[in-house]
């Protein structure tokens, strides 16, 4: 894929609990210039929600910490007052502005919602109805750190999309979940990570400001153009240690090398056992699913299936009979069934909007991930995107060389 120009470079890794398996790369750090490097250990990446993750392990170290509580209200009353209680959006009466639908929530609203994706709280983007909301008040930001200068401020009283534990809509409550962090630990989150996480970890390229020296990292992000790639802006300003980021997005604002990120993924499998990062409580919590029971009256798993349907992971093992092959927790998407590709059941993903993605299998004791920078949709189907093909190859490769070593 990346001779063919169709991926502008790959990285591709693998650990078990004990240390790295396998590490390779290959490509242009800056597509097109093969004079400016090539990919190698040392290249950063635009993570975006790859930094969920994170901020889901932050929340549960408080909680090991007796800080807080995934299930009881009173932790959002008291720490995230601007979200306990906006109405719920529930649609439009009309064409005419300012003609919506508002009802008031039934549900109280907890962290294991929020870190679930089952709280209401959305992306415009993955939501119509309140993408329109937004374009009516121009002073609401689009997304929650747009730039330098976002904040909380922003996003106080958008309503839900839904009541809380009712749906799966993908959005930013894992933004205002690095904000409960930041309020439950007197810490900044970058200040959170760097003390509980990262450090203890010995992980110095996990980062959320660009200076040169990262700068000179970075994987040139690219797009697509009639089918070609073609560097690309991105969709988020990356901020130098100059100017002080007011709020930092835990739903997405991190850089990182594949090395230091397969190092955190490690260290959440060692977890399975006492002495890790997380104690095995709240290990199993991000293998446990977290969205309302199944039922006919629920389309909390064929949302999820509408999201998952054009992920390279993705197969109709799970996406099947709308989505009965998948849940979530409080941090990964979850295939409970096998999938064709190899990874077992019980495997928790997720990864990031430039197409960084990772999986922890548990049942076979790996954790790996293939990285690219590509901002562009999947096609119609979605498994013909190089990246897709690039990814699904890997994990194939993967499996089929444990299974020709058992």
């Amino acid at each position: 894929m990346v001779d063919s120009r169709e991926v502008n470079a790959l990285t591709f890794a693998v650990s078990d609990a004990e240390g790295e398996l396998y590490f390779n790369c290959a490509g242009e750090r800056v597509f097109g210039e093969p004079d400016r490097g090539q990919v190698d250990d040392r290249t950063m990446f635009q993570l975006f929600s790859c930094t969920k993750l994170v901020t889901s392990v932050a929340c549960l170290l408080l909680v090991d910490q007796g800080v807080i509580s995934l299930d009881n209200p009173a932790v959002i009353d008291h720490y995230l007052p601007e979200v306990a209680c906006q109405p719920v959006l529930r649609g439009y009466a009309s064409d005419a502005p300012g003609s919506e639908i508002l009802e008031p929530r039934t549900t109280p609203l907890t962290l294991r919602h929020i870190l679930s994706h089952t709280s209401g709280l959305a992306y415009g983007l993955f939501s119509p109805v309140l993408e329109r909301w937004m374009k009516e008040r121009e002073s609401y930001s689009r997304h929650f750190f747009d730039d330098a200068d976002g904040g909380v401020s922003g996003q106080v009283g958008i309503p839900l999309v839904a009541n809380p534990g009712e749906r799966f809509v993908y959005g930013i409550g894992i933004d205002w979940a690095g904000i409960l962090v930041e309020r439950a630990s007197g810490l900044r989150l970058d200040e959170f990570f760097q003390k509980n996480i990262f450090t203890p970890l010995g992980l110095h390229d996990l980062v959320w400001y660009a200076d040169n020296v990262v700068r000179s990292r970075l994987q040139q992000a690219c797009g697509r153009l009639e089918g070609k790639l073609v560097h690309s802006t991105g969709i988020r300003t990356i901020v130098g240690p100059e100017k002080k980021i007011k709020q930092l997005a835990g739903g997405g604002g991190l850089l990182g090398t594949a090395k230091d990120y397969l190092a955190f993924l490690r260290a959440i499998l060692r977890s399975a056992q006492p002495g890790g990062l997380l104690t095995p409580e709240s290990y199993a919590e991000l293998f446990k699913n977290s969205l309302p029971p199944r039922s006919p009256s629920t389309t909390a798993y064929a949302d999820l299936a509408s999201v998952v349907y054009s992920q390279p992971y993705s197969d109709d093992n799970m996406c099947a009979n709308d989505g009965q092959g998948l849940a979530h927790s409080i941090g990964l998407t979850i295939n409970m069934v096998d999938s064709s590709h190899g990874r077992k059941a019980g495997s928790g993903t997720w990864g990031g909007a430039c197409k960084t993605d990772y999986w922890i299998d548990p049942t076979t004791g790996i954790v790996a991930m293939c990285f690219a920078q590509i901002f562009a949709p999947a096609p119609e189907p979605p498994a013909k995107e190089p990246f897709n093909v690039a990814h699904e190859a890997f994990e194939r490769a993967v499996y089929d060389a444990i299974e020709a070593k058992e």
